[in-house]
């Protein structure tokens, strides 16, 4: 396998929004601006009725229900089920076809956690700005405050720069406040002979070594081209110092830290620790700076703690030096925390904190900053939306706000106006079972593979250059440095296909156990809508069966999507259309409920007609011609943006002649569980063949996003 397919892609978001969205006032009552979206009375222009469907697996899906953790510390996922009968919930269904409605008609995204990203420092960064990466403090407490006691003066460049003399290096301007020492200290690097001779140390005691009968010499070191004063070399000597030690790294890097080996030590004078003269011994934080800390570790160590957990070991065990580790304080920096920090120009704050020289930098826009500049409307309803759009006013919505986000009240005195919402005028019921090939509905047992796959900011995968369409490589440097320049790709589809799903016996706490709903089990299914105009059922229809009259759209639905589980195919069966004026105030009370009424019943005729008496329904003639719901939908296709509803359309096909797979090296198997990392490593070291994800709209008819293996 040398191309294949990614698992998922993207369905585009525009910045101009359906003619069809409503606007928002503020300073109207909401009651007032609904019309015909509200649900106090039935207006005589719009229409309500039921829309009856037939779903069909077409790969096995699984529907889970009840989930309970086994002996081997995997998880069964146990199938949802009706009456002991497999079933599909009807908050399923919503989700599914309500999502592809909000994808078609290019409305806001109802769901969308606002996320921030980061990225590991590259060591070309590090290295190009050295002198503001290097210099090592200790966090101080007072008064319930956190300060920063500078510990060691940064790397500094050998070359001369224009305030340099001849046989002197200054410190960078903002750090000569924070070293007023005519010869700063400087960390302390170990002779190997040494450091053998030192006694154990605790990794979480922050007590002081004294290095008695020590010398030092200059530790420089050339670095791209350049020298570079790293600090001093420990040896043997006359004199007597007090430091602290600082272990970073073990050779073998086993799971418990060595205690008898130090990368290096810090000076740290007798008495110091009484100095706490704030902008003269220790210095304030800027608030942002810790806050942005903490994000990061918070990231990163939910994101470790899970995958040592998963693996069966203690979660984070390496913490800072003397510190009480990360999982137990909720990731906030502490006293006696040693971290690398950068000062303010002026050198009397500190900007920056770091637990580790080549740490993580946080990407300057969130999820929502991204789509904001897109269109601020495409942003979940809060209160900056001044515009509806058609999938909020269909399926409802909740306007969330910041506070509002973690239930805060108003705080005293304040003015908060009350947040908007609005329940939806489409309800979908469970899909009951109707039958099944010999043999089904269930397949066997099985441990799913693991479900894994590159975390935005991917920016190849997920976002777009603004000035250039053609899919090409954006590496996270550019990403983060202009991110101006870059849109999010759009809402993520996954791929129809028939996959491997089954996994191996290894790392099972990883996994979980599923029982799949076998291909070609049928399932019947129906939802009722009120007060919809012509336009919002043409919406609903094609959200339901896209590719009409034809019904061969796959939907993906359930658990193990990017593993080829999950691909159903809807058919509408029957359209049923009330004339609420009609039958209120002129039909007789035994008349029909339906005016107008379009039936395509399915094959399964028996089937079918069981599940309308089950729902108290009755089979029924129609009153519109065959091409009714093909005509219906393009009453809303009309407005459709072209880009979005090729997209659409090209991803419900079914893919068969290419391999789908997350991306694998040439060493790798197709759709390999573990080192899914390798082949964004490999990529990104590239320089001749760096790859992106192509955008839907920027193929040709028949043509796919392929990847290579690298």
């Amino acid at each position: 396998m040398t191309r294949f397919l990614n698992p998922y892609h993207f369905i585009p978001v525009q910045s101009k929004l359906s003619t069809r969205s409503r606007g928002v006032d503020r300073d109207r009552p909401w009651e007032e601006q609904l019309g015909h979206i509200a649900h106090d009375r039935y207006h005589a222009e719009t229409k309500s009725g039921r829309i009856i469907c037939r779903l069909e697996t077409a790969t096995p899906t699984v529907i889970g229900g009840n989930q309970e953790k086994l002996e081997d510390e995997s998880t069964r996922i146990h199938p949802f089920k009706r009456n002991d009968q497999p079933a599909i919930p009807g908050t399923t269904l919503r989700g599914l076809i309500s999502s592809l409605a909000e994808a078609a008609s290019n409305s806001a995204l109802r769901i969308l956690t606002d996320n921030r990203y980061s990225r590991r420092a590259e060591v070309r960064e590090v290295g190009a700005r050295i002198e503001d990466h290097s210099a090592l403090g200790l966090i101080v407490e007072k008064e319930g405050a956190l300060y920063l006691r500078p510990l060691a003066a940064p790397f500094i460049s050998m070359e001369l720069r224009a305030d340099d003399h001849d046989h002197a290096r200054f410190l960078p301007p903002g750090y000569r406040k924070m070293f007023p020492q005519k010869y700063p200290p400087l960390r302390v690097f170990r002779e190997k002979r040494f450091f053998e001779s030192l006694p154990s140390h605790s990794a979480n005691n922050p007590k002081c070594l004294v290095l008695e009968n020590v010398n030092f010499s200059y530790k420089i070191k050339e670095f791209r081209n350049k020298k570079i004063l790293m600090g001093l070399f420990v040896g043997p000597g006359r004199g007597s110092y007090r430091v602290i030690p600082r272990v970073m790294y073990t050779d073998n890097r086993s799971e418990e830290i060595l205690t008898n080996k130090y990368e290096y030590f810090l000076f740290y004078p007798k008495g110091i620790e009484k100095k706490l003269d704030i902008g003269t011994d220790i210095f304030p934080i800027e608030p942002e700076a810790l806050d942005r800390l903490e994000r990061l570790a918070r990231e990163r160590g939910e994101a470790e703690n899970e995958k040592r957990r998963k693996k069966g070991k203690d979660p984070l065990p390496f913490a800072l030096k003397g510190a009480v580790p990360f999982e137990k304080r909720d990731y906030r920096l502490a006293d006696q925390d040693i971290v690398f920090f950068r000062p303010n120009q002026a050198g009397d704050r500190v900007e920056e904190v770091w637990v580790s020289q080549i740490w993580r930098k946080e990407v300057p826009r969130t999820t929502h900053g991204f789509f904001r500049s897109i269109n601020p409307e495409l942003l979940p309803f809060n209160k900056d939306r001044k515009q509806l759009t058609p999938a909020e006013a269909l399926f409802g919505f909740v306007e969330v706000n910041p506070k509002t986000e973690k239930n805060e009240a108003p705080e005293e005195g304040e003015d908060r106006p009350p947040s908007l919402a609005l329940a939806g005028r489409v309800r979908f019921h469970d899909a009951v079972f109707g039958g099944c090939p010999n043999g089904g509905p269930f397949l066997q047992e099985v441990p799913l593979k693991i479900l894994a796959s590159p975390k935005p900011p991917c920016p190849s995968f997920y976002f777009n250059n603004t000035k250039d369409r053609s899919g090409s490589y954006i590496s996270k440097m550019e990403l983060d440095d202009h991110p101006e320049d870059y849109w999010p790709k759009g809402r993520k589809q996954y791929w129809s296909f028939q996959g491997h799903y089954e996994g191996d016996k290894e790392n099972l706490k990883q996994k979980c156990r599923v029982t799949p709903l076998m291909a070609g089990c049928r399932f019947y299914f129906y939802l009722d809508f009120e007060n919809l105009t012509e336009w919002e059922v043409g919406l609903l229809l094609y959200a339901l069966q896209p590719a009409a009259p034809s019904w061969d759209f796959h939907h993906k639905i359930g658990l193990g999507k990017p593993l080829g589980l999950g691909s159903i195919r809807i058919q509408v069966c029957s359209v049923r259309l009330i004339d609420r004026t009609r039958r209120y105030a002129q039909d007789d009370p035994f008349a029909s409920r339906y005016h107008r009424v379009w039936e395509n019943p399915p094959e399964e005729t028996d089937e079918y007609e069981e599940y309308l008496i089950r729902i108290r329904e009755n089979g029924m003639e129609s009153t519109e011609p065959a091409e009714w719901l093909a005509e219906a939908g393009q009453c809303f296709t009309r407005d459709m943006d072209p880009a979005i509803r090729e997209a659409i359309e090209k991803m419900g096909r079914e893919v068969e002649d290419h391999p789908v797979s997350y991306p694998v090296t040439r060493d790798q198997q197709p759709g390999a569980e573990t080192e899914n990392f390798k082949w964004f490593q490999n990529n990104d070291r590239s320089k001749a063949d760096q790859q992106g994800l192509k955008p839907l709209d920027a193929l040709k008819d028949d043509e796919l996003p392929l990847l290579r293996t690298n």
